[in-house]
């Protein structure tokens, strides 16, 4: 997209799960270059400790780039550097006392940094196990294959290796590869519960501005 002009440019949004994981992703590189060309990224993750197991250059070169930061409860570790990054008089107490679904906002709009705010997401819905198992079953029915065969499959690769094959025990006859087991525990799964009768004060309403979603 380099020959387009800026407003002419396709957007492309990636949300990165555990980015802690991609050790070899260079996200400074990503971030800084990526974006000029209409790439924005949605980066997770759990404490700031695992990306300072990559690389320690990497915490200050993501916070000097990002346009966006949401924080949920963290410890106080994780807490104690965040708090300056988020700003609005906030303390280690504040981001470590968030409840579920609460966090602190930090973003830009118009090239200009909105102050920091609190919001509480919705809960997820209640899961739909007919849906859950239509969609195990299409799939099972699209790419699923028999056990045995899979297994025969994978005991010919052991030996062309020189590995040793391990005795496999009796499987139900037409049993599939990723069929009936996933549905089975799918479908047994209680339902969530999203009721609280007993709902406790949100905390930290003397910080920030609450907006409720």
């Amino acid at each position: 997209q380099v020959a387009l002009p800026p407003g002419q440019r396709s957007r492309l949004v990636a949300l990165v799960d555990e980015s802690s994981t991609l050790g070899a992703a260079d996200y400074p590189r990503m971030l800084s270059e990526l974006g000029k060309y209409g790439a924005s990224f949605v980066l997770v993750t759990q404490s700031l400790a695992k990306l300072d197991a990559i690389d320690e250059a990497l915490r200050p070169t993501l916070f000097s780039n990002i346009d966006g930061l949401m924080v949920f409860q963290v410890s106080a570790q994780d807490a104690r550097y965040l708090a300056p990054e988020l700003g609005n008089d906030l303390d280690v107490p504040d981001l470590t006392a968030l409840d579920d679904f609460e966090c602190y906002a930090r973003w830009w709009a118009d090239g200009r940094r909105i102050p920091t705010f609190s919001l509480r997401l919705d809960r997820p819905p209640p899961a739909d196990y007919e849906r859950l198992k239509a969609v195990v079953e299409a799939s099972a029915e699209r790419y699923g294959r028999p056990r045995d065969e899979v297994t025969k499959e994978i005991e010919a690769v052991l030996a062309h290796r020189g590995e040793p094959v391990r005795a496999r025990a009796e499987t139900p006859a037409n049993s599939s590869t990723g069929a009936q087991g996933t549905e089975e525990a799918l479908v047994k799964q209680e339902p969530v519960q999203t009721a609280n009768p007993k709902q406790k004060p949100p905390r930290n309403q003397h910080r920030g501005q609450r907006v409720k979603k």
